[in-house]
């Protein structure tokens, strides 16, 4: 029997498998045992070739919020 996990320790995620969105309620141990599952390079063959939309793996550079949202970093000034 799976232990009771508390409702407001649950996350949101949306995935897509078989081309179907899947929806599922995680908790963040869950999801962070996924990522570092993902960013294991023995598993590098395992990711789908249009993966990697949402969020780069890098961290991305210094700028905080506001000064991404006014054009401030040196990434949106192009």
């Amino acid at each position: 029997m799976p232990k009771e996990i508390k409702r407001s320790e649950l996350v949101h995620i949306q995935t897509t498998k078989d081309g179907r969105c899947v929806d599922m309620l995680l908790t963040m141990k869950e999801i962070e045992k996924g990522m570092d599952r993902f960013i294991d390079p023995k598993n590098e063959s395992l990711r789908p070739s249009d993966c990697c939309t949402c969020w780069p793996i890098e961290k991305p550079p210094k700028c905080t919020f506001w000064d991404r949202i006014l054009f401030k970093c040196s990434e949106n000034k192009e």
